[in-house]
């Protein structure tokens, strides 16, 4: 018996891993779907709540109006994609690649993109309410009317950024790259700056 236990304990994990395998792929082929229909111009179904599309490679896909809520995203390729008018609320991108991807009036409410490569994105009119940017890169990125409170960008590079009429209230950018970035008619109300670069700052 003891000689067999870790063989049923070897086979029960090579059974779990397949099966995992198999869902991912299963997941990735529905999204490329999903992003093939939308450019064909039809209204593909867009629950994909609770989802788990780790490590896909989604650049250029067009993932507009998606509903990805609660899903896990880590170590993505975004770039250069389309996540407009989407729900991405409690979204996991951790580590992921999304350098110049359009995010423009989606939700991503208390999402995690945590040390994500965001460079040249687009989040006009996008609600990160309480979302965590901490040691991401988010330089050039338009949060132009982006409802960020509460959202902690700590240890964070936004040089040059754009948060003109952004809602800033309560977040933490402390220790943070802001050289070069604008605030024009922003909500500064409790917003943290300990130890951040503001050369160069626009206002």
């Amino acid at each position: 018996m003891r000689v067999l236990l870790p063989i049923l304990v070897l086979i029960l994990c090579a059974f779990g891993t397949q099966n995992l395998e198999g869902y991912n792929k299963k997941q990735s082929r529905k999204i490329h779907r999903y992003s093939r229909e939308r450019n064909r111009g039809k209204k593909p179904n867009t629950d994909f709540r609770n989802a788990k599309l780790n490590n896909l490679n989604l650049r250029g896909a067009n993932l507009k109006g998606i509903n990805i809520e609660d899903g896990e995203l880590t170590e993505i390729i975004l770039e250069d994609s389309i996540v407009g008018e989407a729900n991405l609320n409690k979204v996991n991108l951790q580590g992921s690649r999304i350098k110049n991807a359009n995010f423009e009036y989606s939700e991503l409410k208390g999402a995690d993109l945590k040390q994500t490569n965001s460079q040249d994105s687009r989040y006009q009119n996008a609600d990160l309410n309480g979302a965590d940017l901490q040691n991401g890169n988010f330089r050039d990125g338009n949060f132009e009317n982006c409802n960020l409170e509460g959202a902690n960008c700590k240890n964070s590079n936004f040089e040059n950024a754009n948060f003109d009429r952004a809602n800033l209230k309560d977040a933490s950018f402390e220790n943070t790259n802001l050289r070069g970035a604008t605030f024009k008619n922003t909500n500064l109300d409790g917003t943290i700056f300990k130890d951040s670069n503001f050369y160069l700052i626009k206002r």
